[in-house]
């Protein structure tokens, strides 16, 4: 039995958690992360990990990069909250929260940044929401406006949930994705894509608003 799982079974809080990280170009590794032995602010919450998200595209930059010590890698996860601090009082153990946070098996964040999960949203699927944050994100910057036409290029998650976002919206959304699979998912989101209605006396110019990558999930 190894000296982490006997710290977990006694009283005395582990000065370490299992953490993916990354320790040199093309490496990544399950090591013991050094927790973080401050105590808890009174606007913060901690807990244990239930899932975090993998993020291809963002993660394998950090994978192939240059590096003299160990980076945690990750930045989405819901956990299960053991602790609260002196001034949160709308949270408490056992309430299941949305958050930023890496591979680890423990996550500590300001009350401001963890949502709470709806009763019946399963984790595993909760931690999809930081995806649709990407396509938010566009939403906010591009020039195009409802009910303008955009054109969003591959569906995987991130596209996926983008084309959801801006039809939700107003858009008249186009999407095209080489894989019938990814088209057929797509379409069954509600989402029309290349439908819509014209406005009498307004052009619909065709935006490229968002490009589309993957992710998946890990569960802890």
């Amino acid at each position: 039995m190894s000296a982490t799982v006997l710290a977990a079974q006694s009283s005395i809080e582990p000065a370490t958690m299992r953490a993916i990280a990354f320790s040199g170009p093309e490496r990544a590794e399950l090591i013991d992360w050094p927790l973080d032995q401050n105590p808890l602010r009174a606007d913060e919450v901690a807990g244990r990990t239930l899932v975090t998200l993998v993020s291809p595209g963002t993660e394998l930059n950090g994978y192939l990069a240059e590096r003299t010590t160990p980076s945690l890698s990750g930045y989405t996860a819901v956990m299960e909250i053991d602790t609260v601090g002196a001034e949160v009082t709308d949270l408490k153990p056992g309430d299941r929260v949305f958050c930023m946070g890496p591979h680890a098996a423990r996550q500590r964040t300001a009350r401001s940044m963890a949502v709470l999960l709806p009763t019946g949203l399963a984790p595993t699927v909760a931690v999809f929401a930081r995806l649709m944050g990407v396509g938010w994100t566009t939403l906010t910057t591009t020039i195009a406006r409802p009910p303008d036409q955009v054109l969003i290029t591959g569906l995987g998650p991130v596209g996926n949930l983008a084309a959801q976002v801006f039809a939700a919206a107003g858009y008249r959304v186009t999407a095209v994705d080489p894989l019938a699979d990814r088209r057929a998912l797509a379409a069954g989101r509600r989402c029309h894509f290349g439908r819509g209605h014209r406005h009498a006396g307004r052009r619909h110019p065709r935006r490229s608003a968002h490009q589309g990558h993957g992710a998946g999930g890990c569960q802890h």
